[in-house]
């Protein structure tokens, strides 16, 4: 078991209304459009609150929020896998080791000089892996993968800032499916 950040938890547990509902939408494969729709926002102001969610999860980008939100709580993980089209299996290690990287944050060049290949050889095998669980984003991806443990914790909470384990801010201890709640 890891422990969350106390700040972590306690900024999560004050996302408002329509930032959960994105939050919801990013990890459960939701077309951008359709959510900036359902909470009535301009792709700018969708930005500015995605990137609003990310500073309160304590994220590196979207894929790591996403991945945070079912540890969190913030969506449920039956949520994030009531749309997925097909059970894990057979992932090679490679790919997992992809997915890894997605999940704490990674973006395709990272994840490119991590596993020592060429940029454009990690979007085919990222794609491969979306058509192989029926992900629809690199968001639902993140999710997908914490709730079905393809990804251990450690490598979705280690990667939250160094500021956010320092001091008072150390948080409960968690594992993958019991409810997160802060105590002081």
């Amino acid at each position: 078991m890891l422990p969350i950040p106390l700040s972590v938890l306690q900024r999560a547990s004050g996302l408002d209304e329509d930032s959960r509902h994105i939050l919801h939408g990013l990890c459960t494969g939701v077309e951008i459009a359709q959510i900036q729709d359902a909470v009535r926002l301009s792709r700018r102001q969708f930005n500015q609150r995605v990137d609003a969610i990310v500073e309160a999860t304590g994220a590196n980008n979207r894929a790591h929020a996403a991945a945070l939100a079912p540890i969190l709580r913030i969506v449920s993980p039956k949520a994030v896998t009531s749309s997925l089209t097909r059970a894990p299996a057979d992932l090679t290690e490679k790919r997992l080791s992809m997915v890894r990287l997605l999940v704490g944050g990674a973006t395709n060049p990272v994840i490119a000089t991590e596993l020592d290949i060429n940029v454009t050889s990690v979007s085919k095998p990222l794609g491969d892996i979306h058509e192989h669980l029926g992900t629809l984003s690199r968001e639902h991806l993140a999710a997908a993968a914490v709730v079905l443990k393809l990804v251990p914790l450690n490598s979705v909470l280690p990667t939250l800032p160094e500021r956010l384990w320092t001091g008072t801010d150390a948080g409960q201890p968690i594992d993958h499916h019991p409810p997160v709640s802060a105590t002081t």
